[in-house]
């Protein structure tokens, strides 16, 4: 209602605010069929957003849009436009807070993805309908791999455990052998913004560049494959996130730091 406008488009039916400021009773008495008019802008708003720094988007559905007879069938332009909302904000990040509703009428759960079986709420697949599972647990199957995006990055999942309600997740670099530094940095704080949560004790692999070589110290392990002879040595660190970075050495600066151990789901 603040920010959609549109109010009379895409089969949308005028929801009990919409009959109070129309009747005048709003302060300024300015209605909302225009306001900020984002079902039109949505792709700026978003992008004004990420601009801004801003990591998380809370936003409101109006069920005048999805329902617009209160009761009955659904609106399939009124759906279409808050998945293209969706969408339009997991290019940037996936959403902090998002309201999650689970539906008895699925009919794909449980599902099997790749090496993993006895799949449900509030996992789903990118081919199952948009009533199943949640968008932020969405999966991407193979034959023989499951991965999940988190930002614009695709992770492995090595382990998923329900009873524990834990993921074990890997970079896809790292998982094929290849030398290279993380496809995206995943810190503590942007994973607890994609829906996981991580334990307090869990472990990180940062990388570190450095101008000179580290002598004697077991914290640093040195990439040989990243490192060069200009005078540029990479090292990883892996320790819990309270100790990766307490302390770096002056002629080094932090490059990437990646998840080394399983995370939790909400």
């Amino acid at each position: 209602m603040k920010v959609e406008g549109a109010a009379a488009e895409g089969g949308r039916t005028p929801c009990i605010w919409d009959t109070f400021a129309h009747e005048g009773r709003a302060e300024d008495k300015r209605t909302g069929d225009i306001v900020a008019d984002e079902y039109h802008k949505y792709k700026e708003d978003v992008k004004l957003m990420h601009d801004m720094g801003l990591d998380a988007y809370r936003f409101s559905i109006s069920w005048s849009r999805v329902i617009p007879n209160g009761r009955g069938p659904v609106n399939p332009e009124g759906v279409q436009y808050y998945n293209n909302l969706i969408n339009e904000v997991k290019k940037y990040a996936p959403p902090l807070c998002f309201c999650r509703c689970s539906s008895s009428s699925c009919p794909s759960a449980p599902f099997s993805c790749g090496l993993f079986h006895d799949i449900s709420h509030p996992f789903r697949r990118t081919t199952d309908p948009p009533q199943c599972g949640d968008r932020m647990y969405e999966l991407t199957c193979d034959s023989d791999k499951a991965t999940i995006s988190i930002g614009s990055t695709h992770y492995l999942i090595t382990q998923l455990s329900y009873k524990r309600g834990t993921i074990r997740l890997v970079d896809p670099k790292f998982a094929s052998g290849s030398c290279g530094l993380p496809s995206q940095s995943l810190s503590p704080s942007y994973l607890s913004s994609s829906g996981f949560d991580h334990y307090q004790n869990g472990w990180w692999a940062s990388f570190i560049s450095c101008r000179r070589r580290i002598e004697a110290q077991s914290l640093y392990q040195l990439v040989p494959c990243l490192s060069n002879e200009n005078n540029t040595f990479v090292y990883v660190v892996v320790a819990d996130k309270g100790n990766s970075l307490s302390y770096l050495y002056p002629s080094c600066h932090f490059v990437s730091m990646i998840l080394a151990a399983e995370v939790r789901r909400h």
